[in-house]
């Protein structure tokens, strides 16, 4: 991991953290039933959507989970904690995705392919 500095000085499209970890509400559709359901059973409301802040404290909140399963809600349990998860690596998977400008590995020279 190098950073948004490194990022932005290979091309200026790419997303810096605050933008890639910044989610509307809409960015929190259908496919995102479990992180809306975990957010609002934990006092937050999907309609604010995800801050890069919020984010950081569900990562937190999830890996206190799993590492300490005893302070769990009852209503959570390791399954729930995966789903979310992935649900958020999707998320952020997607948006990148998104954001970000493509390159291409040329295979014949083992390099990036750069425009």
């Amino acid at each position: 991991f190098l950073g948004a500095g490194f990022s932005k000085a290979w091309d200026v499209r790419f997303p810096t953290g605050n933008e890639l970890f910044n989610f509307k509400p809409e960015e929190l559709n259908k496919s995102c039933k479990h992180i809306n359901s975990y957010l609002r059973t934990h006092g937050y409301d999907e309609l604010d959507g995800i801050n890069p802040e919020l984010f950081k404290e569900l990562i937190y909140q999830l890996g206190m989970y799993k590492k300490y399963p005893e302070i769990r809600p009852r209503y959570i349990d390791e399954e729930n904690i995966k789903t979310v998860e992935a649900e958020l690596r999707t998320l952020v998977y997607e948006k990148f995705k998104n954001t970000a400008p493509l390159y291409f590995l040329d295979q014949s020279t083992n390099k990036i392919s750069i425009p």
